[in-house]
């Protein structure tokens, strides 16, 4: 190569770096040079209220921030000194994408958690065709199949009246009505769709007349993080399901451990044992803090309503507060 040739190539090789360089220094300048994460969930776009349709998602481990693990850690010593339970945690950050689950492999009888996907398969099906929205079923006394007395519930449909698709899902969740629930089963949403929902998640359905049903705190948390990312339903009906389960009338879980006026899209289950003074109270849902909305989902085994409702409570708390 001759030295004319030479000099030429230095100078393009010269001028390429001093560019990059320039282009690096303007992005820490302009805020769009970023430090890596350990996590990669990002793009989200839409002006609904309960939904945040999620565009990429590539996060499949714990977080190891230092925030997350500080809390991860309190949490966990807070558990560690209720002797007189068994308690579960997963938790998510729903802007970014950092987790942790303690117990998370830990299973519980879900109860009325599994009321959620009974609501999604039942706005699957409408999704297909609205006009069942308005399809009418009579509350006959001889369609009753769960006979379980709530331990927490407002009220409750009536035999002998008639209910609109509507307002079964709406009682269905917000005041957890066995009857609602049963109706659906019955008279509305098909084996199809209850199947798809579980196989959208790669989870297990339950058999409704086998053995009780068992589930974990982050295989639950996937029906939330589904109605998030408006992946399973269409961001209309999404949207609708959690502004559904916003207005669930139990509040002495999550809600009762963060301020009033925030949303909560979430719901609760209650499991007791005729046999035995064992119960199960769990609480999963979607806690809109602002500017940083999070998945919580709190499940427990233990021997009183009333101490099993202070756990999840305190654990709200700590997760709202940050440590």
């Amino acid at each position: 190569m001759s030295m004319e040739r030479r000099k030429v190539a230095v100078a393009v090789v010269l001028g390429l770096l001093l560019f990059g360089l320039g282009w690096y220094l303007g992005g820490l300048s302009n805020g769009t040079v970023q430090k890596q994460r350990d996590f990669s969930e990002i793009r989200h776009q839409g002006n609904y209220r309960f939904i945040n349709p999620l565009l990429e998602c590539d996060n499949f481990d714990p977080s190891r921030l230092s925030e997350t693990i500080n809390l991860e850690d309190n949490i966990r010593a807070y558990i560690e000194r209720q002797t007189y339970a068994k308690v579960s945690v997963y938790y998510r950050d729903l802007n970014n994408g950092p987790w942790f689950g303690i117990g998370a492999d830990d299973s519980y009888a879900p109860a009325s958690l599994l009321k959620v996907p009974i609501l999604l398969a039942s706005l699957r099906q409408c999704q297909f065709a609205p006009d069942l929205h308005l399809k009418t079923i009579k509350y006959d006394s001889d369609t009753i199949f769960d006979d379980i007395v709530p331990n927490f519930q407002s009220e409750h449909i009536q035999v002998g009246q008639t209910y609109t698709v509507d307002q079964l899902m709406e009682r269905m969740i917000r005041h957890s009505d066995n009857g609602a629930k049963d109706l659906l089963l019955q008279n509305f949403v098909s084996q199809e769709f209850l199947d798809n929902v579980w196989n959208e998640l790669g989870l297990r359905g339950p058999d409704w007349k086998g053995p009780e049903h068992m589930i974990t705190v982050k295989e639950y948390s996937s029906f939330f993080r589904i109605l998030y990312n408006a992946t399973y339903l269409n961001r209309d009906y999404s949207e609708m399901a959690l502004r559904i389960l916003s207005e669930s009338e139990f509040r002495q879980g999550l809600n009762a451990g963060v301020p009033q006026d925030v949303n909560v899209a979430h719901k609760f289950g209650e499991r007791s044992y005729g046999d035995s003074d064992l119960k199960q109270l769990h609480d999963c849902g979607i806690i809109y803090k602002p500017n940083a909305p999070y998945l919580l989902c709190v499940m427990t085994q233990g021997y009183d309503w009333g101490e099993q409702e202070r756990i999840i409570k305190e654990i709200s708390a700590m997760v709202y507060r940050g440590y």
